[in-house]
């Protein structure tokens, strides 16, 4: 069950497409039904963009809303084993939970990092919820509806408890996970295992996902403007290339290689996190992209017509029309709307600019490409903490005040070049890469599944 833009990359692995909004309503207010049910000051104090994220991962109402649509279709299909994620789909897992054999995929403590990016601890979030009307009833009627009458649905820590199930398979490294030894013996007391796979690396050349605008169907229209056209294949010699033979050619010549993603949610039109919104900071997403990509050609661009002897800049700018717009590209960048990045980074580029997102993130160390990181919400602050804190690369947070937005460019500058020419972020990134192969990544996630299931 995924959104309608996954759609042709799932079914191009023989999946069935089952649109996930017949379960759930996206444009559904969550921060907005909790404040309303409660006469607590705390809300008042909580900034929505920021917050909300974590609301909609710990939402007994947003369960709730889920569960009798799902409860539905499981009739219907009668599956023999449920593999779900327990941030944004815990509705399967309650679904399934007395019936059916489920499994999840991320790991524990990585919430805690979500809500601390909101203002507020584990704890505290727990006791907000623990004292809010709409999420109380909402568990209540869950209780009863489902006949799980031990539910808390993060109205008590850890949070996250009541989502994971017997089996749960992290995406990481015991080294990379997130800090969860305080919950360590809970889980065990619940018969709850975490099992440590690493990233699942597809196959080269499969059909992914990219990134999108929720009105409209294509990336660029069929009878895309020249001047779109020129702002998103802006790349002189390299104009009518496929961008995966220009970059084989140049790893064959020995050329090094930079990646700049920042990811399909900043790219986007999203309200609270898109390209016009600040997300509580002093940069739109706009101002926030352009910033990298400026810093990006600013560093390592090359002037000379041509563009061949510095390194190439291999920009994935996203679905956006003005995503270049006063932006000066420099002849050995090649710019799309969206690259196959997992391909790319197959070829181990020298470094890989990006938000940080948990995929692009683990992507990366698995290809031992080392990182600058330039956050914007969720779990992508945390991330860049964690890259910098394992030395595998530098984080430069997202603006608040106006003086940080006026210095940002040239920050990100400093880490791109600090993080290229220094080589102990590659040997750390090369370290943290071999643990991420031993681990089994797909395989082993397969053996798992099949196991449990037996």
């Amino acid at each position: 069950m995924v959104v309608r833009l996954e759609m042709q990359a799932l079914q191009d692995t023989g999946s069935t497409f089952v649109d996930s909004r017949r379960f759930v309503t996206p444009s559904v207010d969550m921060f907005g039904l909790h404040k309303a049910g409660s006469d607590s000051e705390t809300w008042d104090s909580l900034e929505p963009s920021k917050f909300g994220p974590a609301l909609l991962m710990c939402s007994a109402v947003y369960v709730r809303h889920a569960v009798p649509a799902l409860l539905k279709y499981f009739q219907q299909i009668y599956p023999d084993l449920v593999v779900y994620c327990p941030h944004l789909s815990a509705f399967a897992h309650l679904a399934a939970r007395s019936k059916k054999q489920a499994r999840t995929l991320p790991g524990p403590g990585s919430i805690e990092k979500i809500v601390q990016t909101g203002g507020l601890t584990g704890a505290e979030f727990c006791q907000l919820l623990s004292e809010n009307p709409p999420q109380l009833e909402a568990i209540e009627a869950l209780k009863e509806d489902l006949e799980l009458p031990d539910l808390t649905l993060n109205t008590s820590l850890p949070l996250h408890g009541d989502h994971y199930s017997d089996l749960n398979l992290v995406t990481t490294t015991e080294e990379l996970a997130d800090e969860w030894a305080d919950d360590a013996a809970t889980y065990a007391a619940q018969g709850k295992a975490f099992a440590f796979v690493g990233p699942l690396i597809d196959v080269a050349g499969a059909k992914r996902c990219a990134g999108f605008k929720k009105e409209v169907e294509e990336l660029l229209p069929k009878r895309s403007t020249e001047e779109q056209l020129k702002l998103h294949r802006r790349c002189s010699a390299m104009d009518e290339e496929f961008p995966m033979d220009v970059v084989e050619s140049a790893v064959a010549e020995g050329r090094n290689i930079v990646l700049v993603s920042m990811g399909t949610v900043i790219t986007g039109d999203s309200s609270n996190h898109g390209w016009e919104a600040t997300d509580g900071s002093s940069m739109t997403g706009k101002q926030l992209c352009q910033a990298v990509f400026k810093a990006v050609f600013a560093e390592l661009g090359d002037p000379a017509e041509g563009g061949g002897h510095g390194p190439l800049l291999v920009v994935a700018v996203g679905p956006q029309a003005d995503a270049l717009e006063g932006v000066q590209v420099p002849a050995n960048a090649l710019c799309r709307n969206i690259l196959p990045q997992v391909d790319i980074l197959r070829l181990k580029p020298r470094v890989f600019v990006t938000h940080g997102g948990q995929n692009s993130f683990m992507e990366s160390m698995f290809a031992g490409t080392p990182l600058v990181v330039c956050p914007g919400f969720a779990d992508q602050p945390a991330n860049g903490a964690k890259a910098q804190g394992m030395k595998v690369g530098l984080c430069v947070d997202r603006p608040v005040s106006e003086e940080a937005a006026a210095r940002y460019e040239g920050d990100v500058r400093d880490a791109l070049r600090q993080v290229s020419e220094v080589p102990a972020f590659k040997h750390s990134a090369d370290r943290v890469a071999q643990g991420l192969r031993e681990v089994g990544g797909v395989d082993r996630a397969i053996q798992l599944l099949i196991e449990g299931h037996g």
